[in-house]
């Protein structure tokens, strides 16, 4: 009696179980994704255009471009879920998801050696301007104030300001220290931040599984994105 009491809890047991799972099933089929990354990549780009005529809008284009970034990111991430249920996507991006704590940079290592089997080469682009911004809008969000040697004769120029000119984004000052702040003010490098915005988000979206619903899903996303030139904003030139 006993035996039988104990069967009849466990058939029970399963049996709410499994409809419990297909309700879940049923639910997360039902979703719908919104995406602001796109959103938020156009607003940057906007800010670029701003930028001629105010300077300070370059930062706003900066921490856009940047968060545009994160979340693209994270909607490839959902859209894992969602789209490859049952399937060992979604028990990647289950894994990836598991670290949202930890920096981007890291995350996307750990989503290009899941998705391709191989380690990022931290020296490729994207990748390196990726990581220079990031850099570049943690100093802005988290402002710190810059110290200089006024009888210095030959100043050197904060650190993500000379990456900045060893990449060619901005010209060297002469004769004076150069401030991060006051370099960011430069709408070349509101441009750059765009860009690099644009080139990472088509480079997480290379790392997806060839012929993938999700990569399908998430190509959606890149339509009508194109990088900017210093002369587009010059002229004025608005695709919106």
């Amino acid at each position: 009696m006993r035996l039988q009491a104990c069967r009849l809890r466990n058939r029970t047991s399963k049996s709410a179980k499994t409809r419990t799972d297909g309700t879940r099933s049923q639910r997360e089929a039902a979703m719908a994704i919104v995406s602001y990354s796109g959103t938020l990549l156009d607003l940057s780009r906007k800010a670029c255009f701003r930028s001629i005529s105010n300077s300070q809008e370059a930062f706003v284009s900066i921490v856009l471009a940047t968060t545009s970034v994160e979340g693209f990111f994270n909607e490839i991430v959902l859209t894992a879920k969602l789209t490859g249920r049952g399937s060992p996507l979604a028990d990647i991006a289950h894994l990836i998801g598991s670290t949202e704590r930890m920096p981007l940079i890291a995350q996307v290592q750990l989503a290009h050696f899941l998705f391709l089997n191989r380690k990022l080469d931290g020296g490729t682009q994207p990748f390196q301007d990726l990581t220079l911004l990031i850099r570049i809008r943690n100093s802005i969000v988290h402002l710190q104030p810059e110290r200089f040697d006024l009888f210095e004769s030959d100043p050197k120029p904060n650190k993500l300001v000379q990456q900045l000119i060893n990449r060619k984004i901005i010209a060297p000052s002469k004769g004076r220290a150069s401030s991060l702040k006051t370099c960011l003010r430069d709408p070349s490098i509101a441009i750059w931040a765009y860009n690099t915005s644009i080139q990472t988000r088509q480079f997480l979206w290379s790392i997806l599984p060839e012929r993938s619903e999700l990569k399908r899903q998430m190509s959606v996303h890149l339509d009508g994105q194109t990088e900017l030139r210093l002369t587009d904003l010059q002229l004025g030139v608005v695709n919106s």
